[in-house]
């Protein structure tokens, strides 16, 4: 099941680095200027409310906010979705 976050709402999710790895993946429902599958990074989340998992593809740019937070030592996130479509940008920020 996929994680497909609702606009303008709030998610609090979990991701352990040391056990799921975010990992490459082709997707043909999205293609760069040539018509080639753009290359999207699928990461495993749990929803800290229910403890379920899911699996969250995420383009290069939200990847990058994810690792950031990894970094910092976060692995509890709140994730804001904003926008629709192509225009859809996250707020990510680490929690604990």
């Amino acid at each position: 099941m996929y994680f497909k976050p609702k606009p303008e709402k709030t998610y609090t999710i979990k991701i352990d680095p040391h056990k799921d790895k975010i990992v490459p993946v082709e997707n043909d429902r999205f293609k760069d200027a040539y018509g080639n599958p753009i290359k999207r990074y699928e990461c495993i989340i749990m929803h800290v409310n229910n403890w379920r998992e899911q699996k969250w593809p995420v383009s290069k740019t939200v990847c990058l906010q994810i690792i950031e937070q990894l970094r910092k030592g976060f692995t509890v996130l709140k994730v804001t979705r904003h926008g629709s479509d192509r225009n859809t940008t996250y707020t990510i920020e680490g929690v604990q």
